[in-house]
């Protein structure tokens, strides 16, 4: 994914815009169907979805934290970090990248992060297969389509923190 966003020509253009939505799209166009071939699905797509939210996230300077533990629950992406997410949940959005379509272990898991992070609102999923969940979830497929939806929540929530803020200046 890196080669293909290193050699790339539409996607610095579209980096300098700003428009991160369709760099998900680009670039899983462009990379689903090789990642998918490597290994085992979802895996393989799930690490193509971190990688590609890990580098969406640092481009557009989103505070977060990656991979991390809290409270022996494994985190893909907390916004803005732990230290938020265990003072005040409401203003902490975590993302939970499903590697498995085990229906027992996606349970499991969405049950521990629901443990950790009580504001179901602000529990995001993303998968690569049919999913049934109350949470706000992201599909991952070839055109990036509804994958690219994730930018939106994850710019409009760091803007609402900003926000708030911002806000307490006063």
């Amino acid at each position: 994914m890196f080669e293909y966003i290193k050699s790339s020509d539409i996607i610095p253009a579209l980096l300098a815009e700003k428009r991160f939505g369709d760099i998900v799209r680009h670039v899983m166009n462009g990379c689903y169907e090789k990642a998918a071939s490597i290994g085992e699905m979802p895996q393989s797509i799930a690490v193509l979805a971190t990688g590609l939210l890990h580098y969406i996230l640092t481009s557009s300077q989103i505070p977060s934290q990656r991979k991390v533990e809290f409270c022996r629950v494994d985190v893909d992406i907390v916004i803005p970090d732990l230290k938020t997410l265990e003072k005040n949940p409401q203003k902490a959005l975590l993302v939970y990248i499903m590697q498995s379509v085990d229906p027992r272990i996606v349970a499991d898991n969405l049950a521990a992060i629901e443990k950790i992070q009580p504001v179901r609102e602000n529990i995001c999923v993303v998968h690569s297969g049919s999913i049934q969940t109350a949470h706000k979830s992201f599909l991952v497929s070839r055109d990036g389509e509804a994958f690219s939806g994730i930018i939106s929540e994850l710019e409009k929530f760091a803007g609402d923190q900003r926000f708030r803020i911002l806000g307490n200046l006063d």
